[in-house]
């Protein structure tokens, strides 16, 4: 798995590993660590130069890391949040509800980050 992460990443991947207690900060997409296949390579498809293969070996990374959550003594997500769960909870309903909807102009002023 490390060999087909982008050679920046292997550092931060190891340390994860190891670690026990992981704190992100991903204001715009879920943090890597949490993504699903699905959302991964929605994301490494609009925002990178990668295809084919090469964008699967990076999804396929990514998903891997995960089995860090399954260790006997997996890190501990330190999750820090401004507002209340009630409020959060409703803004995430209200975004899955928005993400039926077309809005043309927006298609062109999104940008995809990988996270």
């Amino acid at each position: 798995m490390r060999e087909s992460l982008m050679p920046w990443f292997r550092e931060w991947v190891t340390i994860e590993q190891e670690a026990t207690a992981l704190r992100s900060f991903e204001p715009l997409v879920v943090p890597g660590l949490l993504q699903t296949e699905g959302y991964a390579r929605a994301l490494y498809g609009g925002a990178s130069q990668l295809v084919g293969d090469e964008m699967e070996q990076q999804v396929a990374a990514r998903v891997a890391r995960q089995a860090v959550l399954d260790r006997t003594a997996p890190p501990q997500l330190v999750r820090s949040i401004a507002i209340g769960l009630g409020a959060t909870a409703e803004m995430m309903l209200a975004l899955l509800m928005l993400a039926e909807v077309l809005v043309g102009a927006a298609a062109f002023a999104l940008i995809n980050h990988m996270g």
